[in-house]
């Protein structure tokens, strides 16, 4: 930085605080041993290594350009792993991503311990989601269930009929999917966002994430 910088303060077998030139390089004279680590510390500062004073090299970065390239790189990571890759079906892609990234909420269901998927997943004009379960009661639960919503233009969408799909479209040995049977609402609920699923037996009702690729 023009000016300098003081880039060491007073610490044990350290020199005097000291100043970069107007290249930013420095030097620091110990009189510790040469496995003394280096270790800079500043507010404003981030060592990303830590070198022994013999390798005569210590990187560092303002704080704030090395936060917001670790936000960066974590975004373009997610979005990558986001990507549905092209050989990839939507129940493959709903067991890798959409469960992963979803809450789960735990129900008792006819004597049953269950856990729905708060994320619904358009598939092929169909809404799909995942429970954890055995099979029969999934079955059970597929009757059970409507999905209701309001879309980015304020309709209300209500699916009512679903279904379940076959017992070995599953994630795991007990994830089985439940599968909207008709399409004609599905597009409201798509560009929604968020949805309610509602079980009608036992009068549960809860919020979930709409997915679409």
């Amino acid at each position: 930085m023009a000016g300098g910088f003081p880039l060491v303060m007073g610490k044990s077998f350290c020199s005097a605080p000291v100043l970069t030139d107007n290249s930013g390089k420095y030097k620091v004279a110990f009189a510790g041993p040469a496995s003394t680590f280096v270790v800079a510390r500043h507010k404003a500062w981030t060592q990303l290594e830590s070198f022994l004073a013999d390798e005569n090299r210590v990187v560092l970065i303002r704080k704030d350009i090395y936060d917001k390239r670790i936000v960066d790189q974590a975004d373009r990571n997610e979005r990558a792993y986001r990507k549905r890759r092209p050989d990839e079906s939507g129940i493959d892609y709903y067991c890798r991503v959409v469960q992963k990234r979803s809450d789960k909420i735990e129900l008792n269901y006819r004597g049953q311990r269950i856990k729905i998927v708060q994320s619904l997943f358009a598939v092929q004009g169909k809404l799909v989601f995942g429970v954890i379960g055995s099979y029969d009661t999934v079955q059970a639960l597929a009757d059970d269930v409507l999905v209701s919503g309001r879309g980015g233009d304020g309709s209300y969408a209500l699916i009512e009929n679903f279904e379940t799909l076959a017992e070995k479209a599953r994630c795991g040995d007990s994830m089985y999917f439940i599968q909207s049977r008709g399409n004609d609402l599905l597009s409201a609920l798509e560009n929604a966002g968020s949805a309610r699923i509602e079980v009608r037996s036992i009068r549960a009702v809860f919020a979930a994430q709409v997915w679409s690729q």
